[in-house]
C-alpha cells in the first residue's frame, strides 16, 4: 500500500508539492518559531540551512513522522562539538551524518584541486 505524503500541483509547467495535513500541523510550531522567536535572537546556527529550515523541508519532503525524525536527529547533532557546515535534507530518507559539498548537492562540478602527491 502506497500512501501519499503530498499532493502535486502543476503551475506554468512547474511542479509544486503541497504538504499533507499532518506535515502542515507538525511544521506549524516551527514556522511560528521562525516568524516570532528567531528574529529576536542572534544567529548562532553553525549549519546551513538553519535547523528550523531543515525541519520544515524534511517534514514537507518526507511527511510528518520521518521528517520529524530527521529534524530531531539534526537538533541532536547541533551541539558545541559538531563542525557544522552545509548539510541539506538529502534526496532520499537517510540518517547520513555530515556536511556535503554545495557544488555536489547542486549538481555542479567541484573545482579541480591539484593532487598532493608526495614523491
Amino acid at each position: 500500500m502506497k500512501r501519499s505524503i503530498a499532493t502535486v500541483t502543476v503551475i506554468d509547467g512547474e511542479a509544486e508539492a503541497t504538504p499533507s495535513l499532518p506535515a502542515r500541523i507538525v511544521s506549524g510550531p516551527v514556522l511560528l518559531y521562525r516568524r516570532w522567536v528567531s528574529p529576536a535572537l542572534p544567529r548562532r546556527c553553525k549549519y546551513e540551512p538553519t535547523c528550523s529550515a531543515y525541519a520544515v523541508e524534511a517534514v514537507n519532503r518526507f511527511g510528518a513522522a520521518r521528517g520529524t525524525l530527521l529534524a530531531v536527529w539534526r537538533l541532536l547533532r547541533c551541539n558545541p562539538f559538531s563542525h557544522g557546515g552545509f548539510d541539506p535534507v538529502r534526496d532520499e530518507f537517510t540518517f547520513r551524518v555530515g556536511p556535503m559539498d554545495p557544488a555536489e548537492y547542486h549538481g555542479e562540478k567541484a573545482p579541480n584541486r591539484p593532487d598532493t602527491d608526495q614523491n
